[in-house]
């Protein structure tokens, strides 16, 4: 058996493709090995026959034991078999060679077991020396999002103020109560719903002042003050944050948060202060989870006027992905979801003392997805739900980094260019390459040239644009067209990036003076890491890697922070990583 190249890709769909194949081999029978399952259910047999089509070629068709044997299925079966015009030989394995298969070997694997009756000696060395198939999915997983649906709501009305007492603050005759107030400062809403059922799972009360307004607003000269030396841009009050207190969402009013700031800075707001002006007193967690976001106490001692406060015109944005990283059985264990809940928080605290007053934004990943997905899927004219039949879009997906690794979109072809950031042996430099194992960039970026689709690029984010300048010029170089670029996070910088390279881009967030930017699972020896180069890679059984922290790195990308606090962010990555 010889492996075919991968610089030659082959879509079954592609008659071009096929056309290329069959000059490969001149003046030889070539014949297409698959299961039976593959004639029925594949997209290249289901369509019309046409020169150099995959029905014009000849077929070993192995059929299986355990295929359902219905009549629906055998007609199926039966019209598939019809449409191809080549030779056609059905083979049946014995049944005992019938029952190996990738997933009983990846079983086997799991537990520990032999798998030496199953597969050839050479093929289970190599499999027992590079830890391959360890808990690791047999296929991709389709991309399921949080049912949340999320409003601004400008002009508050009754049934709104009424549904948030019902709901959420169970509160009877909440407008009566609060609603003129409300009206005489403009105060707008962001909510979420369950977008199943529309039930309201929290909202926040928010409204903008100025500079001279911070007196009126708080009855504080102390405060005033305090606020006119820190800031003399936009002024963004937070009047309440409030997650309904039956929600299943444990994290709400984290998210809650993250979605009103956000909403904030992309309308150019440049510090919050959050005074709840709803209902008077808040939960310890809520004052813990604002503290985590960098806001700090300003306390008037001659009022006793209490309000928070943070810094929003260079954010640090931190994503929280840890969860999406986990391997069964490891991500249904609610032992280990409360490891990283703890192991979260200290991290958060530690990256708010880096830049003391300034806020660190914490973007939840399943948000990030959500928003992309609803973009892509509204974009590409599909349900953002799998559908049966399934119906596809007329573009591809394509990510790019590290955002749907291993994810498919629903009812969109997906098609992940595996791309890593590379150090060198000394970390004094780094490029992008492709991830350890795959196929070259460029053999990459022909395989998706053979969809012949135009593409949708996805990454998580869009600052310095390492990845997009290295893929763009081998993107133009095949004639893909790209037809928009979205992302989770996109800076300013990287705004002006695809203004050059006359792309256009969409974003889940816009923050446009991002000054840093960290993932989770990243900052975590053993559970994330950037590439480092080495001679003979292959011969080892882990991906070399390197954190970009003490001591294995010296992060010098964070400029203007104390030496202790860069000291205590690396001492708390590792000590949380073990």
């Amino acid at each position: 058996v010889f492996l075919f190249s991968d610089d030659i890709p082959v879509n079954l769909a592609n008659n071009d493709d096929l056309k290329v194949l069959k000059s490969l081999f001149p003046n030889k029978d070539i014949y297409i090995v698959v299961g039976s399952d593959v004639i029925i259910n594949a997209t290249a047999y289901k369509n019309r026959p046409t020169k150099n089509s995959i029905h014009y070629f000849n077929h070993i068709v192995f059929k299986r034991a355990k295929d359902v044997l219905t009549e629906e299925a055998i007609q199926k079966t039966e019209k598939a078999k019809s449409k191809i015009k080549g030779t056609l030989i059905e083979l049946q394995l014995p049944l005992y060679l019938e029952d190996i298969s990738s997933s009983q070997i990846r079983e086997n694997i799991d537990n520990n077991r032999d798998i030496s009756n199953l597969i050839d000696p050479m093929a289970q060395n190599f499999i027992y020396d590079r830890n391959l198939y360890i808990r690791e999915p047999l296929n991709k997983t389709v991309l399921k999002t949080k049912p949340f649906a999320i409003e601004i709501i400008e002009e508050i009305s009754k049934k709104v103020l009424d549904q948030i007492g019902y709901e959420v603050l169970k509160e009877k005759d909440l407008y009566e109560k609060i609603g003129e107030s409300l009206d005489s400062k403009n105060i707008k809403l962001l909510i979420i719903r369950d977008a199943k059922n529309n039930n309201m799972l929290g909202f926040s009360a928010f409204h903008k002042i100025s500079t001279s307004d911070v007196y009126p607003e708080f009855k504080s000269s102390y405060i005033a003050n305090y606020v006119r030396e820190k800031t003399s841009g936009r002024i963004i009050v937070v009047d309440g944050i409030f997650a309904a207190p039956d929600s299943a969402y444990d994290n709400m009013e984290q998210i809650l948060i993250t979605e009103t700031l956000a909403h904030c800075i992309k309308n150019d707001f440049t510090y919050a202060l959050y005074n709840n002006s709803i209902t008077g007193s808040d939960s310890p967690q809520l004052l813990e989870t604002l503290n985590l976001q960098g806001f700090f106490r300003i306390h008037d001692e001659s009022t006793r006027k209490t309000v928070y406060g943070v810094d929003m015109k260079f954010p640090i944005c931190l994503t929280l992905n840890m969860e999406s990283f986990l391997k069964e059985p490891f991500n249904k264990n609610q032992y280990v979801y409360r490891a990283i809940s703890r192991s979260r928080k200290r991290l958060q605290k530690v990256m708010t003392e880096l830049y003391p007053g300034s806020l660190v934004l914490s973007m939840d990943n399943d948000m990030i997805n959500q928003i992309l997905i609803n973009k892509i899927c509204s974009m590409n004219k599909v349900p953002n739900e799998p559908q049966e039949p399934r119906v596809l879009g007329e573009n591809m997906v394509v990510p790019f980094g590290n955002v749907l690794k291993g994810m498919v979109v629903p009812n969109t072809i997906t098609k992940s260019l595996h791309t890593e950031k590379v150090y060198s042996f000394d970390t004094t430099k780094f490029k992008i390459m492709e991830y350890p194992f795959y196929s070259p960039i460029e053999n990459q970026i022909r395989t998706i040239e053979s969809f012949k689709k135009p593409v949708i690029l996805v990454d998580d984010l869009l600052h310095k644009g390492y990845r997009i300048k290295e893929i763009d010029p081998i993107l133009k170089k095949h004639n893909i067209h790209v037809k928009k670029i979205i992302v989770g996070v996109l800076s300013g910088r990287g705004k002006d990036l695809m203004d050059i390279q006359g792309r256009e881009a969409d974003c889940a967030y816009y923050i446009p003076n991002l000054r840093l930017w960290f993932n989770e699972n990243l900052m975590y020896p053993f559970l994330g890491g950037d590439g480092i180069w080495v001679e003979n890679e292959n011969n080892t059984n882990l991906i070399p890697s390197i954190n970009l922290i003490l001591p294995f790195y010296s992060p010098m990308f964070i400029r203007g922070a104390s030496k202790e606090a860069i000291y205590n962010l690396s001492m708390v990555c590792l000590e949380n990583a073990k």
